[in-house]
């Protein structure tokens, strides 16, 4: 598809794509339209924000019947089988504010990685992003 300006769009479903991608892995999408610096910072951001927040307050803090429980979805669907493994055969338990801030650091960095998932779909669309960047 070409636009007014004679400049190719890309089609709707490598858009898809690109934010399915970086929904499954923080990082992919980026790295699929080529930004592989801005991909490896994002991977390794939200990666720390979800092992220091399970770190604090242990696999229970991912509990679908938490209000956290959506935001930590956004990070990635893995969220979920973490969630599956904490209420499933293996019992843990966490209490008070290591839970809470657990769930709070859990929960921003799945926020942090849907604003990543729309970078990621709107650099694609606009095939230019930073200038100077690889």
């Amino acid at each position: 598809m070409t636009d007014r300006s004679g400049m190719k769009t890309p089609q709707p479903i490598f858009l898809i794509l690109v934010g399915v991608l970086a929904w499954w892995v923080p990082g992919l999408g980026h790295l699929v339209i080529g930004k592989g610096r801005r991909a490896a910072i994002i991977f390794f951001s939200i990666l720390f924000a979800v092992l220091i927040g399970l770190w604090i307050g242990s696999l229970a803090v991912i509990d679908s019947k938490a209000p956290w429980y959506w935001a930590q979805l956004l990070c990635s669907p893995m969220m979920a089988m973490v969630g599956h493994i904490s209420v499933g055969g293996v019992s843990i338990e966490s209490f008070g504010r290591a839970r809470e801030i657990g769930q709070i650091y859990t929960g921003v960095a799945g926020m942090l990685n849907l604003l990543c998932v729309v970078n990621a779909v709107y650099l694609a669309h606009c095939k230019s992003g930073v200038e100077g960047e690889k």
